[in-house]
């Protein structure tokens, strides 16, 4: 390398160091980590909690939730409480299914069980299907 683009390099170098200095810039961002809850994360508690008798045939075949038929059976469809939706995309709060699982669904009038049936879901499994409807509950 010539002297003249050694000593450009350099000053280019030293420049670029000065912008961080000034504006506080540590350098190159690692990018970010996604930690967003997908449907296939909501599926697999539904397969191991729900399943047995959220199926055709099952108990609760009204609101069949395998995995070819979930997604389409709870996001945006109306539940036993008039104005309410299973699953309202981005509003946990508003989700029958949440309030179900959190055991709340007899503040708006709801009935049944909480679900599943007997016990709540561990708080890590609601908190899964929390953040997937905040995230828009998306497929």
């Amino acid at each position: 390398m010539s002297r003249y683009r050694r000593l450009v390099v350099g000053c280019l170098v030293v420049a670029a160091g000065c912008g961080k200095l000034e504006t506080g810039d540590t350098g190159p961002a690692e990018p970010p980590v996604d930690t967003s809850v997908t449907f296939a994360d909501v599926q697999e508690i539904f397969d191991d909690q729900c399943v047995s008798c959220h199926v055709a045939g099952g108990v609760m075949a009204t609101v069949p939730l395998t995995a070819a038929e979930a997604y389409d059976a709870i996001v945006n469809v109306p539940s036993s409480v008039d104005g309410v939706v299973l699953v309202k995309p981005q509003a946990p709060d508003d989700s029958y299914l949440v309030m179900k699982v959190r055991g709340t669904y007899g503040e708006i009038g709801g009935g049944g069980d909480s679900m599943p049936p007997g016990f709540l879901l561990a708080q890590n499994h609601i908190d899964v299907i929390v953040e997937w409807v905040e995230g828009g509950a998306l497929p």
